[in-house]
């Protein structure tokens, strides 16, 4: 039985909640005010409100009158008064079920915030333990409660609470950048925090600010060298003059705070300018790359203790979750229906001569397992499906004299042994030690441009996008000095006594075979091979993939083409314009209109059939006027042959998280949890699914992370959608043993916008 970290809300579909209308006048009533006169009066007085449907007045979670409030700033003021009046939100009724979610969600929150010890940094969702559960090499690690709510059709009003971690130093700013100690200790300190802050990565280092009855997220930018609170003069914050800082935080928090503390300058979330702060104050959040090994695995929570930490989290609220006089919550946890949670089997897969996998048979967990190791075993056995009849027979390795010569070297003859096994085409490495990089690209550029498998120091990350920028014409697949040289200290050789340049290999470090597989999957792909394809036609001739980088500075479109048993069986494609404007998530329709007619038309030059039906998956949602892009490309892919002219066409939102932290797991008793199979889907509603690619046939540690798609349109079978992006994970071919998150086109298009997003960091730089 599928099991949820959902709660109902009781009587489910029956549900009714009175609530008081409120009225907000100001000069001009805009939804951002709205949400502030919600927000304040839920951190003044603990009520919960949200923005009524008429989108000029808010509704109240209270039997009472609203008390009346005033909130201002500089260029704008409004003021709360009640109504006299009620007004009764019914689940039935279809568009007040999301706001009854909404109100009940925020109702939670108030009681979270007045009964609870639990703190909130940069989201009220986003709930953190005061006490960390392990500390390692000065990082505290923090359980974090993320709480959302769902209207899931048919059933009722979903609270959805997960448990993640977030990790902090256990040192605060004043200690990293400290003056009173010697020159050699203060720098390692400072190169700490500079790790720890990723600031060698053009980042700026993600900080709490612990002050006073609040915690704030801000971003840290300069240690004010010399300054002192007392000395920090001038200050002008929220209408009100201070002589010091000093003064500042006696007028303001009531606190006494030492003239000498030193002071950090910060920037605050819509704040111009940085401010200036008591560094003791600041403490670093650490993201997980950057954690000490004895922190790795602290994030990883299992099914069976995630679910128990929730089970403690609500007997933590007691018997009133949302407050007196309000609904309670179903005591376990939502198990949906079968017509709900079904299994999607895994698509059959073909190799080379016709040999195929195929699916398993039955929904047992061995099967899944025989299912995966037999793809992998058939990749070495019968090698890959399709290989470019030019591919290049030299994989050029480039290795800094840093690295051992003799590791550099098993590393390029065990990479083309694997690769000429998969092709059945001899490939030899060819080792090329260099001592600056300026040097490998001289020597690189002599030879015809082809594939290198290029290991570079990361210290300087300008070196990404020089590789990038002056071998434009080369594949390339990248390796850090220091990824190898944890290796390398592992390995044991022996020389031969009668030639010392001899040696022999006596032993390699664990994990170094699943290393050399790893790199030589990626580099079987930088040259276009096709390791396996679906052994049977998808719902959807083609998917077509929309992604915007993390700094929006570009965007990026995968086409993919699957027509198993055809003249034509399967191409992919992917490009990386430009974004026009990078402050904001929506692409331009006009540019993406033709970004995507221009990429089609490259498949019709090199001989196309046309397409049937296509579908489009949008990472994130779509912005703007994207959908209008979609309509108009629709038509010119007609007109140019790319697309049937009765093609079937769906758009579908892809999030990489299910958007509201819903987790699924399957129960096998009373208490008693195990990961989901993988496949399995989650209806929420016609147009709402959440998939389950990874879990328990491979997964070995954490919870798996659901995906959620959200259809853009009525008429599309979701099951269908969902079922075509279980299959092309299946061709994530980066893992053949285990099961893969992402869809093949749309693991292209997010490993190319990190690529770009590195080199601009080094242009940048």
């Amino acid at each position: 039985m599928i099991e949820t970290n959902i709660r109902i809300v009781e009587p489910g579909v029956n549900l009714r909640l009175h609530a008081r209308c409120a009225e907000v006048v100001t000069q001009d009533l805009s939804h951002d005010l709205l949400q502030r006169a919600c927000g304040n009066l839920q951190k003044r007085y603990g009520l919960a409100a949200v923005v009524a449907r008429d989108k000029s007045s808010i509704l109240v979670a209270t039997s009472g009158p609203v008390p009346k409030m005033v909130v201002q700033a500089d260029d704008w003021r409004l003021e709360v008064k009640d109504s006299g009046t009620t007004r009764e939100l019914c689940f039935a009724e279809l568009d007040e079920a999301q706001l009854l979610a909404q109100l009940l969600e925020r109702c939670l929150l108030a009681q979270l915030e007045s009964g609870t010890k639990l703190w909130t940094l940069d989201s009220f969702r986003n709930w953190y333990v005061p006490q960390p559960f392990e500390c390692a090499s000065g990082i505290a690690a923090h359980r974090r409660f993320e709480v959302s709510s769902i209207a899931i059709e048919g059933v009722g009003v979903g609270l959805v609470v997960d448990v993640g971690t977030a990790f902090f130093t256990e040192q605060t700013v004043a200690d990293f950048f400290r003056d009173d100690v010697l020159a050699e200790e203060k720098t390692r300190l400072q190169r700490r925090f500079e790790r720890l802050s990723e600031r060698q990565h053009g980042q700026k280092g993600t900080l709490v600010y612990d002050f006073g009855r609040d915690k704030h997220k801000c971003y840290f930018d300069s240690f004010a060298n010399g300054l002192t609170v007392a000395t920090v003069n001038g200050l002008r914050i929220q209408g009100q003059t201070y002589a010091s800082l000093q003064e500042y935080y006696k007028r303001k928090h009531g606190v006494d705070v030492d003239g000498d503390a030193p002071v950090a300058k910060v920037s605050f979330p819509g704040i111009n300018r940085p401010q200036p702060v008591i560094a003791s104050a600041l403490r670093l959040r650490v993201m997980n790359n950057a954690l000490p090994d004895a922190l790795k695995q602290a994030d990883k929570i299992d099914p069976q203790s995630r679910r128990d930490y929730l089970e403690m989290f609500w007997t933590r609220l007691g018997d009133a979750p949302f407050g007196r006089g309000l609904p309670m919550v179903a005591k376990g946890f939502w198990c949906p229906s079968r017509d709900r949670a079904i299994h999607i089997e895994p698509p059959g897969l073909v190799f080379a001569g016709g040999q195929v996998v195929a699916a398993p048979a039955n929904g047992h967990i061995g099967e899944h397992r025989a299912y995966y190791k037999e793809r992998h075993s058939l990749l070495n056995d019968a090698g890959c499906l399709k290989v470019p009849p030019a591919i290049t027979r030299v994989l050029h390795v480039a290795v800094p004299r840093g690295a051992d010569e003799n590791v550099a070297m098993q590393l390029a003859e065990q990479v083309t042994a694997r690769l000429s096994k998969w092709t059945r085409k001899e490939i030899t490495p060819e080792l090329m030690m260099y001592s600056t990089l300026d040097e490998a690209l001289t020597r690189l550029r002599r030879q015809p441009p082809g594939m290198v498998l290029f290991i570079f120091d990361d210290d300087e990350p300008a070196t990404y996008f020089t590789l990038a920028y002056e071998l434009k014409d080369w594949r390339i697949k990248r390796i850090t000095l220091a990824t190898l040289q944890r290796l390398t200290l592992q390995f044991q050789f022996a020389r031969n006594a009668n030639d010392p340049r001899s040696v022999s290999l006596i032993s390699v470090p664990r994990g170094w075979d699943a290393f050399i597989e790893m790199n030589a999957l990626d580099v079987l792909q930088h040259l276009d091979c096709v390791p396996w394809s679906l052994a049977s036609r998808p719902h959807y001739e083609a998917q077509l993939v929309i992604d915007v980088g993390a700094d929006r500075r570009y965007f990026a479109l995968s086409l993919l083409i699957c027509r198993p048993q055809s003249s034509d069986p399967f191409r992919l494609e992917t490009i990386v314009p430009i974004k026009s404007d990078h402050k904001q998530e929506t692409i331009n329709h006009v540019i993406l209109c033709d970004e995507i007619v221009k990429l089609c038309q490259r498949m019709v030059r090199s001989g196309l059939d046309p397409i049937k039906s296509m579908l489009i998956l949008r990472d994130g949602h779509e912005c703007g006027r994207e959908m209008n892009a979609v309509v108009e490309a629709q038509q010119k892919l007609i007109s140019i042959g790319f697309l049937a002219s009765v093609a079937q066409v769906h758009t579908v939102d892809f999030h990489k998280t299910s958007a509201k932290g819903i987790r699924l797991w399957e129960r096998i008793r009373d208490c008693e949890v195990r990961h989901a199979l993988e496949g399995t889907a989650l209806l929420l509603d016609k147009g709402t699914v959440v998939l389950v690619n990874t879990g328990a046939a491979t997964l070995r540690q954490g919870t798996a992370e659901p995906l959620m798609l959200v259809a853009r349109g009525d008429g599309i079978d979701m099951i269908a959608v969902a079922s075509d992006v279980h299959a092309f994970c299946h061709l994530n071919w980066s893992s053949p043993r285990v099961a893969q998150r992402l869809p093949l086109a749309l693991k292209r298009t997010d490993d190319e916008l990190k690529n770009r997003a590195a080199q601009e960091i080094g242009r940048i730089k």
